[in-house]
C-alpha cells in the first residue's frame, strides 16, 4: 500500500449558536475522532475542502451568511458525506431536508444520547468503506482482478 498519511476523519458541526456546537462536541468527544466546530455555511465550505469527515450535523437556520440547505449543496459537491440536519425553528422542513441529502434531521433541543447514537452510525459506516477501500488496494496490488461495481 502507498505511505501517504491519511488523517481520520471526523465530525464537523455547523451551527451559528457557539454555546450549542460546544455542548454538541463535548457530548461527541468520547468517539476519540477529530471534531472541528464552524459557526457559518461559509466556514463549513472551506472547512470540507480541507479534509474530510464522517459526518456533518448542520443547523437548518444559520444566521448571517448561506443557510443550512445552501451549505448542504455546497459540502455534497464536494464530498460524499452524511448531513444530520439539526434545527429548533423549522419542524416542517424535514421533508425538503431529506431531499436536499440529508441522512436524518433532528430537532432541538436534542437528547445527548439520541446524538450520540446517531453520530456512532454514521462513525461505523465510514470506518467499514475505509476498510473496504484499503482491501481493494491490498487486492489490486496483488494483482486481483474484482469485479466492476462494487469496488468503484
Amino acid at each position: 500500500m502507498t505511505g501517504e498519511l491519511i488523517l481520520p476523519a471526523g465530525i464537523l458541526i455547523v451551527d451559528d449558536d457557539d454555546e450549542m456546537a460546544s455542548v454538541w462536541a463535548d457530548a461527541l468527544r468520547l468517539f476519540k475522532v477529530p471534531i472541528v466546530c464552524v459557526h457559518s455555511g461559509f466556514e463549513a465550505v472551506e472547512t470540507c475542502q480541507q479534509q474530510p469527515f464522517a459526518v456533518v450535523l448542520l443547523d437548518i437556520g444559520l444566521g448571517k451568511s448561506i443557510n443550512g440547505m445552501q451549505t448542504a449543496d455546497l459540502v455534497t459537491d464536494m464530498q460524499c458525506v452524511p448531513i444530520i440536519f439539526v434545527t429548533g425553528r423549522y419542524p416542517d422542513e424535514v421533508h425538503r431536508c431529506m431531499g436536499q441529502g440529508a441522512v436524518d434531521f433532528l430537532l432541538k433541543p436534542l437528547p445527548l444520547p439520541i446524538l450520540r447514537a446517531k453520530v456512532a452510525v454514521f462513525l461505523r459506516l465510514h470506518a467499514l468503506q475505509e476498510k473496504l477501500r484499503r482491501l481493494r488496494t491490498i487486492a489490486l496490488e496483488a494483482g486481483a482482478t474484482l469485479p466492476a461495481g462494487l469496488w468503484d
